[in-house]
């Protein structure tokens, strides 16, 4: 479980195995792209689905405890045998995606009306 935000990926980088750059440098963007994707299409539905949730703030108090709730999921789920790791920077990264997502959502609007009401 890591608790640190960005401390383990820094510490990664200078402790990377000889041969190995090529294959840790893909697993890294992997890493951070994937959990900025994850929840990058929750920063765009939530304002277009629910009206309360249009400003940024709710937006991403809502996305942050998404991805708060999958780590938690995720942390419950290693007493089970499950090894997936807890990470304090998938949260960050999560949120982040939900940010630039209801950016993306704000900008698209602009021009189209993108309001769904439920």
């Amino acid at each position: 479980m890591n608790i640190v935000p960005v401390f383990n990926t820094i510490k990664d980088i200078y402790e990377v195995p000889i041969g190995m750059e090529s294959y840790m440098v893909r697993f890294w963007i992997k890493n951070i792209l994937g959990n900025i994707l994850l929840l990058l299409p929750l920063g765009i539905f939530l304002p277009m689905c629910f009206k309360r949730l249009r400003s940024f703030k709710s937006t991403v108090i809502t996305c942050a405890l998404v991805s708060l709730s999958i780590e938690v999921v995720k942390y419950i789920s290693m007493y089970f045998g499950n090894f997936r790791s807890c990470d304090i920077d998938d949260i960050i990264l999560n949120t982040l995606g939900g940010m630039i997502g209801f950016i993306i959502y704000k900008v698209i609007n602009k021009k189209v009306d993108l309001r769904i009401e439920f």
